[in-house]
């Protein structure tokens, strides 16, 4: 038995999507638990953030859980479909798509170049965390 999947968004329909006036948010599919969120900010008037949500089944809970995987346009649908793809993948080994494990010293590169982004620079105070986090890796 051959079953045809269809994808059911396009970029063009993505661009001309309307949130209704009287919704917060909904949920456009694109078929095998990728979805496209429109939700209305909460700060900006009229403006509606579309990200990009993966539905699944917990592995191991069997509970319905979403993971996000990032605002469109950032992530286009091509890059959404890919990265959906690499979690179905990730869940039929048994993987939990969540649970991404990050060392210490990844975790504290990841935060220095979040905090080198605005300044390009770090202040002394955080400096001085850093010395003694690497302390720990030698």
């Amino acid at each position: 038995m051959y079953i045809m999947v269809t994808k059911l968004l396009t970029e063009a329909k993505i661009k001309s999507f309307r949130l209704d006036k009287d919704l917060q948010e909904k949920l456009l599919s694109d078929g095998e638990g990728l979805n496209l969120r429109a939700a209305r900010s909460q700060r900006i008037t009229n403006q509606v953030n579309l990200s990009w949500i993966f539905r699944h089944t917990h592995p191991v809970t069997k509970k319905p859980t979403r993971l996000g995987l990032g605002k469109y346009p950032q992530i286009s649908l091509a890059e959404a479909r890919e990265l959906a793809e690499a979690q179905r993948k990730k869940i039929l080994t048994g993987e939990n798509p969540i649970q991404e494990s990050l060392s210490l010293r990844q975790a504290l590169n990841i935060w220095l170049e979040k905090k080198k982004v605005g300044t390009g620079s770090i202040s002394f105070y955080s400096l001085n965390w850093v010395r003694r986090l690497r302390c720990l890796f030698h």
